[in-house]
């Protein structure tokens, strides 16, 4: 029993040897599945004697430098079904876009940040809003490398319309500065292209960018009495576009109204039906207080039913009575009261450029009232508080007629937009809006996410683009969010100029700007750089157990252990025999 229990143990042995054997000397062509290392050539990899011989597989990404024997292939997913043993990669050059990370999952990245200098000042950083409204100043933010370290260069960004914006900047020892500049205000709707350059012979970029006529408010004016403060508001009104009447007291019981874009003409009386056509009313305690008292009512009315803004500025009216549309108690200046310059804050958090000469008035605080307008130091200039459906503003501030002539203009601008914005109804709420996230420049050949955010019950299946190549709309297949309150899109430009998403932007829609594939060449190597820096900060090993296990199984180590193995035990038992 004991011989043939011999026999089987030493007829195991040698099957095994044989299976071994094979394993151990298998054709070469088979390797490509047991290679647990791999090196992947990408842009800016620079090549070296060395990297052909060091005994790893290579791959190269396209057309991109790399040594001789590199297999080119597409992506990183078409490396990952090559080498299904893979483990490790060496990634040489700038890197993976953010899109190709997420193959390498399970995988150990090793990656040297590259250090090289560029020859002329091109831009690594880059944040441009895709939208603006019509009024709204380009806000453009950025770095430039490539300067010449602790010297002085001037950033230009010109406008559709010629005009130049430039700051001048100074570089680090490196040689990158950061910036900001700000474009005059938009002065008309449609797509408009700036143009950013840094110095002489730095890299020019074209920023496409969508102004949008955003919703104007109509606005009634009742000064109670010519003065310049109304002037010069409805001026400025009629020249932003928005629907304004001014129905101003000229004698004791004549009125003189004036309507520009739209605005109702005919206002025979202050009633209520009339009051409901506007969204906000801008008046002084004067004027509120010579209205009959039928016509207080119907402000009120128009106010707390029909959604209608009030907004009262200026100094308090003499012998003022307290009512429910004038809640705050604003004291009067003394006669000598003089101007102080501050730099004021649209809150919650819009800091203004500029000091203006503003009163020494402020307000007082009023229950359920929050702040709109306030200075530097803190102190309350105008405040807001709901009324039924609509909302009462109170602004303590008068004269600001001045800041325009003292080239103001901008502050000016700011100020009404958001007293305005404070009191008047909002406009009705849109079907959804489809947008673009972020602000990083597009570019041809890249996958673009769309998102649209919008009620439930107008929740898109698709959504059409327009532009590039096809003359037509073309419809893309819309993902929706279990609520229906939100969908996205995936599109590919396949050329550079402007798209349209959706409709019109009055119907929710947008515009895109797509930079071709081969410009901004530095921001995007900063952009893979920065997303392989930070793929190697939150997962350095990348699967490290995993990989170290692979390694060791996968290469021919465990086979010829256990091939020593048998043979040492048939050596021993024969020698034994």
């Amino acid at each position: 029993m004991k011989r043939r229990s011999d026999v089987l143990l030493a007829g195991a042995a040698l099957l095994a040897l044989v299976w071994l054997g094979w394993a151990l000397a298998r054709p070469a062509a088979t390797a490509s599945a047991r290679h647990s290392e791999a090196v992947l050539w990408t842009d800016g990899a620079v090549v070296t004697g060395k990297d052909a011989t060091d005994g790893a597989p290579h791959f190269a990404l396209g057309a991109v430098s790399a040594p001789a024997q590199a297999r080119r292939i597409p992506d990183l997913a078409y490396l990952r079904r090559a080498l299904p043993a893979l483990r490790r990669l060496d990634v040489r050059g700038d890197g993976l876009e953010p899109a190709e990370l997420a193959a390498t999952h399970g995988l150990e990245l090793s990656w040297r940040r590259p250090e090289a200098r560029p020859e002329r000042p091109v831009l690594r950083l880059l944040s441009v809003p895709r939208t603006l409204a019509r009024g709204e100043r380009l806000v453009v933010r950025g770095r430039w490398a490539g300067l010449k370290p602790l010297e002085p260069v001037p950033v230009a960004l010109e406008g559709p319309d010629g005009a130049v914006a430039t700051v001048a900047v100074t570089a680090d020892a490196a040689g990158t500065a950061e910036f900001v500049l700000r474009s005059a205000p938009a002065a008309a709707a449609g797509r408009f292209e700036w143009g950013l350059r840094a110095g002489t012979g730095g890299e020019a970029v074209t920023l496409g960018v969508a102004v949008r006529e955003s919703a104007r408010p109509t606005v009634l004016l009742l000064p109670g009495s010519p003065s310049p403060e109304f002037a010069r508001l409805q001026r400025w009104l009629a020249d932003e576009g928005a629907p304004v009447t001014a129905h101003t007291r000229v004698s004791e019981d004549r009125y003189r109204t004036v309507a520009a874009n739209g605005a109702p003409a005919d206002l025979p009386a202050i009633e209520a039906d009339g009051l409901a056509r506007f969204d906000a009313i801008i008046a002084t305690e004067t004027a509120l207080a010579d209205l009959a008292e039928s016509g207080r009512e119907a402000l009120a009315t128009a106010v707390g039913q029909h959604g209608v803004g009030l907004l009262v500025v200026g100094d308090p009216a003499a012998g003022r009575r307290e009512t429910d549309l004038l809640p705050w108690t604003v004291p009067a200046p003394p006669a000598d009261a003089g101007t102080r310059l501050a730099r004021l804050r649209l809150l919650p958090e819009t800091d203004l450029a500029e000091a203006v000469a503003i009163g020494e008035t402020e307000l007082p605080a009023v229950a359920l009232a929050r702040p709109v307008l306030a200075d530097s130091r803190g102190r309350v200039l105008a405040a807001a508080r709901p009324r039924g459906r609509g909302r009462l503003v109170r602004s303590a501030m008068s004269d600001t007629w001045r800041w325009p002539l003292a080239g103001q203009e901008e502050i000016y601008g700011a100020v009404w937009r958001g007293l305005i914005a404070a009191a008047a109804r909002p406009a009705p709420a849109a079907r959804g809006v489809w947008d673009v996230p972020g602000e990083a420049p597009v570019f041809a050949g890249e996958s673009v996410r769309l998102r649209w955010q919008g009620p439930a019950a107008a929740c898109p299946g698709e959504v059409a683009v327009t532009g590039g190549a096809a003359p037509e709309p073309v419809p893309l297949p819309t993902t929706v969010a279990a609520d229906r309150q939100q969908a996205a899109a995936v599109f590919w430009p396949e050329r550079a100029g402007w798209y349209r998403i959706g409709g019109p932007a009055s119907d929710g829609g947008t515009e895109l700007y797509v930079h071709p594939a081969a410009a901004l060449a530095e921001w995007r190597a900063e952009r893979r750089r920065e997303a392989m820096a930070a793929r190697i900060r939150e997962n350095p090993a990348g699967g490290a157990a995993a990989s170290a296990l692979g390694t060791t199984l996968a290469g021919p180590w465990w086979a010829a252990a256990v091939f020593l193995g048998f043979a040492s035990w048939l050596w021993a038992r024969e020698r034994k025999g």
